[in-house]
């Protein structure tokens, strides 16, 4: 049996003494009816203030409980696992996309206001958030040594400023100097390498700088910063900058050294020939890459590498080629791209001939070279005897008809052939041959060159024996990626014309 409450009592009471049906007929209380009517009106008067009351106070439960409740699922929301300095790259990723485009006083950005306060904390003080995150991760590192990757992004478009520069998470960096190894500097401002060099680096020994001032001013590497780490051997180099001509601190003995010139009105080669030159007695490894050799003020000197077993010269870095006499080199590339405004098949054939023809070399690159007669490339592969790898591209200009270094006679030329006993002394130790016809995959799916390439596999698998020597089998033979040693055939390129 269900009771009822004190409002129901009370309604159920006042209707008996004042109802709807009273006040449709001509009914006059009395003084007597008319005091009764009246103290049940105050009693109901009363009884309702409590009723709004109690509803305040459940209406205020009610809001307490959803609060509870969105607070317990926020704390078990999948967001609450990102990390503070990855939602603060969201939330300057959260600009509408026609930001860039608005004018400065009509631009609206994310309402801010409607986030929690750890959300707008983030938002509004992201770098305070990256800098506490910089020291508890380096607490995390105790005094183990450090690899070191900073890439600053300070001038960019207006829609995508970038990060700040925080002197205070440098400073926090450079306090650990003492336990770096390896560090790669990516536009890093100049005027920060200041503060550095008070700072002692007795572990680093692998430097990695990029430089870009984006107002296209001269600038100078900052080699000053690291005059307190003797011990650096390793040096990576990229500028896109007009750069003041450099050498690398003396006290270094670089063993392996990578420099990228890019940016055609910018970054040229001669600024760092002096460099490269400096090196030539500790260099083991060189990498050289540029768009544009620069003015040249003094004819640079044929240079003796004695130690050098690894080059790598890009596009018109390969004017190296006519300076470095490198004897021992045991692996040579040399990427060419189109429109060089040298000619690398007569570099490949310098350096051959400054080095004692690279007889030592066993493994040969050669990407883009333009011959105008493949047998300057016979030639030079002639001259190789220890070859076991051998990689030969076509240029990957688009547009134009660019000369193919892969031609029908040079395939012919690297076929074993018993009636033809030069063909036997040619390469005798290939083992690795990789063919990448680049744009021009027609010619891979040309039944003359399919033919040539099977022919030449089939002679440079079979066993041959000269002079009582086994020549060596090709155990790796790509075309343009496809695995040419398990079966391949023309049409398998053809998607990708």
């Amino acid at each position: 049996m269900k009771l009822k409450t004190a409002s129901e009592t009370a309604i159920e009471g006042a209707r008996a003494v004042a109802n709807l049906q009273l006040h449709r007929s001509a009914y006059v209380p009395s003084e007597g009816d008319a005091s009764a009517i009246t103290e049940k009106a105050q009693e109901l008067h009363s009884l309702e203030l409590e009723i709004i009351e109690a509803i305040r106070r459940l209406e205020a439960q009610r809001d307490a409980l959803r609060s509870q409740i969105a607070i317990h699922d926020a704390l078990v929301a999948p967001w609450r696992r990102v990390p503070p300095e990855i939602l603060s790259e969201i939330f300057e990723l959260a600009l509408p996309e026609s930001w860039k485009d608005a004018l400065a006083g009509t631009r609206q950005g994310p309402n801010f206001a409607d986030a929690c306060l750890s959300w707008r904390n983030d938002n509004f003080n992201p770098l305070r958030k990256h800098i506490s995150a910089l020291k508890t991760e380096l607490n995390k590192t105790g005094q183990v040594p450090l690899d070191l990757y900073i890439s600053a992004r300070l001038a960019s478009m207006l829609h995508d400023p970038g990060p700040k520069w925080s002197e205070e998470a440098w400073a926090l960096l450079c306090a650990q100097s003492h336990r770096w190894e390896r560090v790669h500097f990516s536009k890093v401002p100049l005027q920060a390498y200041d503060a550095l060099s008070a700072h002692m680096l007795p572990m680093l020994h692998t430097l990695s700088l990029r430089v870009d001032e984006e107002d296209g001013s001269i600038v100078s590497l900052p080699f000053h910063a690291f005059r307190n780490a003797p011990q650096i051997t390793t040096v990576h180099i990229l500028y896109y900058s007009p750069l003041l001509p450099f050498v690398l601190p003396h006290t270094w003995a670089i063993t392996t050294l990578e420099i990228h010139c890019g940016n055609i009105s910018n970054g040229e080669l001669s600024s760092s020939i002096g460099a490269i030159v400096a090196c030539s007695d500790t260099l083991r490894s060189l990498t050289v890459t540029a768009d544009d050799t620069g003015t040249l003020t003094v004819d640079p000197i044929e240079t003796t590498f004695p130690h050098l077993e690894q080059l790598t010269l890009g596009h018109e870095a390969i004017y190296l080629c006519w300076i470095l006499v490198v004897p021992n080199v045991k692996d040579l590339t040399l990427s060419a791209w189109p429109d060089l405004h040298i000619n690398a098949t007569s570099g490949l054939s310098c350096i051959m001939a400054l080095s004692a023809g690279c007889r030592s070399t066993r493994s040969l690159a050669l990407r883009g070279l333009e011959p105008t007669d493949s047998r300057k490339i016979e030639f030079c592969l002639r001259r190789l005897p220890l070859l076991t790898e051998l990689t030969l591209e076509n240029n990957e200009g688009i547009g134009e008809a660019y000369l193919p270094l892969i031609t029908m006679q040079l395939l012919e030329w690297m076929t074993r052939d018993a009636e033809t006993p030069d063909t036997l002394s040619l390469l005798p130790n290939l083992a690795r041959l990789e063919v990448g016809f680049r744009v021009r995959r027609e010619d891979a799916a040309d039944w003359r060159f399919y033919n040539a390439l099977e022919a030449l596999k089939r002679s440079r698998r079979k066993e041959w024996t000269v002079d009582g020597k086994q020549l060596a089998q090709l155990e790796h033979f790509t075309v343009d990626g496809q695995d040419a040693l398990e079966g391949w055939s023309p049409q398998g390129l053809n998607h990708i014309l």
